[in-house]
């Protein structure tokens, strides 16, 4: 869990540093570097004594074979279980008992980059733990998979906060500047769960 937690925040850090640039975003208040900084390194430590909990808790991992088809379907069985925890822990949060957490990162109408984890650490809690039964449902590969599946959704969150979005490829920033836009469609990190629930918009 250490080992995702590093990995996600390092590739979070860096590469949101780099694609920082909130010259297209719109929110609904004043949201300076500091606080938007602030925030997200709260974050960061809640992430992390949540990681240092879970060595503490018993948990469920179906074990694949260490074949190219394995890793094949632990990938596939990654993507699944992590978007439909996404888009349940997402809708759960747009509920009238939790939506006061999830209204900070609802500050931002258009988003850039940084603000993937910019929210209540309520929120980043729901969010990480998506996150980390998506990644170790099954068993990974080894360590250096289980690294760059990290670095893939953390840079999956990254972009898909980015503003100021025209090619045809950034599907899914276009997709979630509508959730921030209409809060209504579009929970999930894939089209498919949103799809099946009907909650898609294009």
């Amino acid at each position: 869990m250490l080992l995702i937690w590093s990995t996600f925040w390092l590739t979070y850090f860096i590469m949101g540093s780099l694609f920082y640039h909130d010259r297209f975003s719109l929110s609904k208040m004043v949201i300076t570097t500091r606080t938007l900084l602030n925030n997200i390194s709260v974050n960061a430590l809640t992430t992390l004594l949540l990681s240092l909990m879970t060595y503490l808790l018993p948990y469920m991992q179906m074990a694949l074979p260490k074949t190219f088809i394995g890793y094949g379907l632990h990938v596939l069985f990654a993507l699944i279980v992590g978007d439909l925890c996404s888009y349940g822990t997402h809708r759960l949060l747009h509920t009238h008992y939790f939506y006061h957490y999830h209204k900070i990162h609802h500050q931002y109408i258009v988003p850039h980059s940084l603000v993937g984890v910019y929210s209540h650490p309520i929120e980043m809690v729901f969010n990480y733990i998506a996150i980390l039964i998506g990644l170790t449902s099954t068993s990974s590969y080894n360590d250096y998979t289980l690294m760059l599946e990290t670095v893939v959704v953390a840079m999956g969150i990254l972009l898909s906060h980015r503003a100021n979005v025209n090619l045809w490829v950034d599907v899914g920033a276009k997709m979630h500047n509508l959730h921030h836009q209409h809060l209504n469609c579009n929970y999930g990190f894939t089209m498919i769960v949103d799809w099946l629930f009907g909650t898609l918009q294009l």
